[in-house]
Formats: C-alpha cells, sequence, structure tokens
C-alpha cells in the first residue's frame, strides 16, 4: 500500500514549527526563596537564634499598612505627650504643696515642748491653758492631715503619669505596629536555631518577622527584598529590627516607599 507523500511533508512542517517554538521560548525563571535566621538582640552579649514566625506580604498592601500604623502611633504618642506634661505640671505642684505641709508640721513638732512650757509660765488659769492646749494640738493635727493629704495626691499624679508612660510604650511595641496585619503570600517557622525557608512570590515583597524572647519580650523585623531572581539570603538581628531604622527597614515612622533599598542579597 503507498502512502501519500502529503501528509509526510504536512507532519514534518508541524514538528519544525514547534522545534521553532520550544527553541524561542525564554528560559524559565529561577525559583524566588528567601533563606535566613532570627536573632534576637542580646543585652550587653551576642544576639541569640530564637523560634518565629515570617510572613512575606505584596509591598503594596504592607507599605500602606506600615503607613497607617505609623500615623496611628504618632497621634497616640502626640496626645500621651500633651496629658504627661499637664500630669507632670500638676506633680510638681502637688510635690512642693507637700514639702510645705511637711515642712509646717515639723516645725510645729520642734516648737511642741517649748510652747508646751510657755503656757505653763505664763500666769493663766487651767480653762485657759486646756483651750490653748486643745488649740494647738488641733493645729499639728491639721498641719499632719495636710502633709499626709498632700503625699497622697502626689502619689496619685505619679502613679497616672507612670500609666501614661507605659501607654505611650505600647505605640512601640509589636503588637500594636504589627495589629491588623494583612494576609501573608507565603509564611514560614523559624525553629529553634532561627532558621527559616520560604518561597516568595513573584513581584516586589517584604518580610514581616516575630519572636519572643525568654523574657516574654517581642522583637519584630519588616524589611524590604531585593526584587531579584533566585534565592536570597537575610539575617533579622538586633541592626535592622523593625524600629532600628535600618536603611532596608519598613519602619512604622516613615515607611519606605516602594522605590527603597532591599536589604536581602542574591546567594
Amino acid at each position: 500500500m503507498r502512502l501519500s507523500a502529503m501528509p509526510l511533508r504536512a507532519a514534518a512542517l508541524l514538528l519544525a514549527a514547534a522545534a521553532c517554538q520550544r527553541a524561542e521560548a525564554p528560559p524559565a525563571s529561577p525559583e524566588r526563596s528567601l533563606s535566613g535566621r532570627l536573632l534576637l538582640p542580646g543585652r550587653g552579649g551576642p544576639d541569640q537564634p530564637a523560634a518565629g514566625e515570617v510572613l512575606v506580604l505584596p509591598e503594596a498592601t504592607l507599605a500602606p499598612f506600615l503607613a497607617r500604623r505609623a500615623a496611628e502611633a504618632e497621634a497616640g504618642r502626640a496626645q500621651g505627650r500633651a496629658g504627661r506634661e499637664a500630669l507632670a505640671a500638676e506633680r510638681a505642684r502637688l510635690l512642693a504643696e507637700q514639702d510645705r505641709a511637711d515642712a509646717r508640721w515639723r516645725a510645729l513638732g520642734d516648737t511642741d515642748l517649748g510652747r508646751r512650757l510657755a503656757l505653763r509660765v505664763r500666769p493663766r488659769n487651767r480653762e485657759e491653758m486646756r483651750a490653748a492646749e486643745e488649740r494647738f494640738q488641733k493645729e499639728k493635727r491639721a498641719a499632719h492631715a495636710a502633709a499626709r493629704t498632700a503625699a497622697r495626691r502626689a502619689e496619685e499624679k505619679e502613679r497616672e503619669l507612670a500609666a501614661l508612660e507605659e501607654a505611650a510604650g505600647r505605640f512601640r511595641s509589636c503588637a500594636f505596629l504589627l495589629s491588623g496585619l494583612p494576609a501573608a503570600s507565603a509564611s514560614a517557622r523559624a525553629g529553634p536555631d532561627g532558621r527559616f525557608t520560604v518561597r516568595l512570590p513573584p513581584g516586589r515583597v517584604g518580610a514581616v518577622a516575630r519572636a519572643t524572647g525568654p523574657g516574654g519580650g517581642e522583637t519584630c523585623w519588616a524589611v524590604w527584598l531585593a526584587p531579584r531572581d533566585g534565592p536570597l539570603e537575610l539575617q533579622l538581628d538586633g541592626k535592622n529590627t523593625l524600629l532600628s531604622g535600618c536603611a532596608a527597614c519598613a519602619a512604622p515612622a516613615g515607611a519606605e516607599p516602594v522605590s527603597g533599598p532591599r536589604l536581602a542579597s542574591p546567594r
């Protein structure tokens, strides 16, 4: 049986066209990944590895989120500053009042014996002496009560001021700055040695990480990643924490623009 030459020629042309398409197809981009380590800032010693969570978010959502948290934190700090200034002035006034009340009470105590002797030396009848003694004791009790009241009010203002100081610190905490963080595109867990690896999605992204120290204090990071293909390496330590002001940090106090520096470098 004789085969037709026409179908054979058509098949050869199709195979040649497919081969050309394969030759012209761009090479596949290498897989993007991020490997690194979490190191908690050491107090007077080297940074220590820590377990924690690493999240990767698109820069288009992370940058506005951090900018919004920055504005909220600054508004809270500004309100707190005004309240602390007013409380500090009131506390200073009450401390001065307490000093005066204490001085008055001590002065009456210092003259107590002299006044008692004077009452006995001067020629007065018993009723006059009793009335004078009662007035003197009443004056002492009033001075003592005034000193105690002034001390109590000063302590109350001291506690209020401490509470405001603690509230001001909240605006620099990880719990506040990262509250309501948008959904991550990728995530990974760092083990006890602090090491992690996470596959990066396409596009410009930032990495956010959190770790808790032995004492319960939390450390967090937010950095922009270099928009390069292939594997990247990143060490998150005391030099690039969220509020450290490092060049590539996505710090809330003025979040880096989309064109900002990139921290991670290719291997």
